[in-house]
């Protein structure tokens, strides 16, 4: 697609044409419009649109000033199809120009540059054809076509003999100028230092150069004997390092097995640590096992066995032991069950009691036998019931009368035994310990009133015969308080 435009007043001097092939795209404009970019560029990528926009919006309308700011972008194009397509579309445009008779009469001629800027290889590559100061073309020069190949020859010409492609933008080539300065001046001055140093030699004497090649031969010498002197003492060290080498390598050796010899003593120590640990913890526990055993001991051994075993007390008028009554009252029969539970467990007290003093009782022996307990008379060879069944039969049955007299009788003799202890005078005795109630042939006689009770229920008062009961409970009470009280007796 080609496009020409003309200015606001019509005339023929402003262009701006744009060529369209299938690979690139063409802008041509006149440098002499001042609405529009002041040169001529062909790209395919939109990232130079945006400088061309830049470069417009920094433009003015003096064409003296466009000469002075245009700056191509220019990157030489060695060949390929891009090459041709830039040729044939800037050919193309100047002969629309020149068939309209329009380049002539703008007395500018544009003379190409051809331009392929090589960018990586991910991307397309895109091209700037430039145009620069406008030139009188006579009529012998030829067609432009032919100058426009001999310059992109030429261009290709010195772009292949160095590494800077061609043609130079006036950027560049001012860059390129300054720097060529500055190694021209570097290299005059190098020149400048040899020139003084070849004249400064040659104001020198030769005696004075004999004189200081003796010195440096001198010195040359003393290095050498130096030289050969450190390396005799270097090759000492190297066989003083081998030999610390080596004893380096022994000591690792040795290390080794002293840090075996450690790991092994440390698991030594770590078995041998939880073990004590293991006594401690079996010991702290044996002296806490032993402590509660020792604390129970303690308290056993205060501890009334007697007293724990058989309870003594009293409810209103009887006397009790392990809660079972002793004797009946017209107003409050006492089952003869209970009556003769309560016997059996005095016989077991009593025969304990004699056994704890080694008491053997004269012509009587204490047979425990639970609720018919009994007492054997050893000398008659009978035996005496400590049970009953009440009835009328049972009133008339002197046994159970006979038998709660011979078990006073037993009660009495561990009463002497207690108060022939007393007299013999030992700790026991200096308690001066006395039963509350004298006992004698079946009698208890209450001190406070001199007043006798029997302890047979024939030809007796139940109250009465109750009231000998509680006090034969009173004085086994009080035998059973001495027992616990001597230390010989321990309970």
């Amino acid at each position: 697609m080609l496009q020409t435009t003309e200015n606001q007043s019509g005339q023929a001097c402003a262009y701006f044409v744009i060529g369209r092939l299938p690979v690139c795209d063409i802008v041509l404009e006149h440098p002499s419009v001042s609405s529009i970019k002041q040169y001529l560029i062909l790209q395919t990528k939109r990232k130079l649109l945006k400088e061309l926009k830049k470069k417009e919006e920094a433009s003015t309308a003096s064409q003296l000033q466009w000469k002075k700011k245009a700056m191509p972008i220019l990157s030489t194009v060695k060949g390929g199809k891009k090459k041709e397509a830039v040729v044939q579309c800037a050919l193309e445009a100047c002969r629309i120009l020149d068939r309209h008779g329009l380049l002539r009469k703008s007395n500018h001629v544009r003379y190409l540059n051809l331009v392929i800027s090589q960018e990586k290889p991910e991307l397309e590559q895109g091209f700037t054809l430039v145009g620069h100061s406008p030139a009188v073309i006579s009529a012998n020069t030829g067609h432009l076509s032919h100058y426009v190949r001999k310059s992109a020859q030429l261009f290709d010409l010195v772009s292949s003999t160095s590494d800077i492609d061609h043609p130079l933008c006036q950027e560049c080539a001012d860059s390129l100028l300054s720097l060529l300065e500055q190694q021209l001046v570097q290299a005059e001055e190098e020149c400048q230092e040899y020139k003084h140093f070849l004249t400064k030699i040659a104001k020198d004497p030769e005696d004075g150069n004999l004189s200081s090649l003796e010195a440096l031969e001198k010195e040359l010498h003393g290095l050498q004997l130096e030289e050969s002197q450190l390396k005799g003492e270097l090759k000492e060290l190297e066989l003083k390092q081998q030999l610390v080498l080596q004893e380096m390598e022994e000591e690792k050796a040795e290390k080794s097995v002293i840090e075996q010899e450690e790991e092994r003593y440390w698991k030594l120590y770590s078995v041998h640590h939880h073990q004590r640990y293991q006594a401690l913890d079996e010991q702290t526990s044996l002296e806490c096992q032993l402590q509660h055993v020792q604390s129970n001991l303690d308290r056993l051994k205060q501890t009334n066995a007697f007293n724990a075993t058989f309870h003594l007390w009293h409810v209103g008028h009887f006397g009790t032991i392990n809660g079972l009554r002793m004797g009946r009252l017209p107003s409050s029969p006492v089952d003869w069950t209970e009556i003769n539970a309560a016997w059996g467990q005095v016989t077991i007290l009593l025969s304990a009691l004699a056994r704890k003093v080694n008491l053997v009782f004269q012509r009587y022996q204490l047979i425990p036998f639970g609720s018919q307990s009994y007492i054997t008379d050893t000398i008659e060879n009978k035996i005496l019931p400590l049970y009953g069944s009440g009835g009328f039969r049972f009133l008339w049955d002197a046994k159970f009368d006979a038998g709660m007299v011979a078990f006073l009788d037993c009660l009495q003799q561990f009463q002497l035994k207690v108060e022939g202890t007393r007299n013999s005078g030992s700790d026991a005795g200096r308690l001066n310990f006395q039963f509350p109630y004298r006992m004698e042939k079946g009698r208890i006689e209450d001190r406070a009133t001199r007043q006798w009770y029997s302890i047979k229920i024939q030809f007796n008062s139940e109250e009465q015969w109750t009231k000998a009961l509680k006090f034969m409970l009173t004085n086994l009470k009080w035998g059973v308080a001495w027992v616990a009280a001597c230390p010989e007796f321990d309970v």
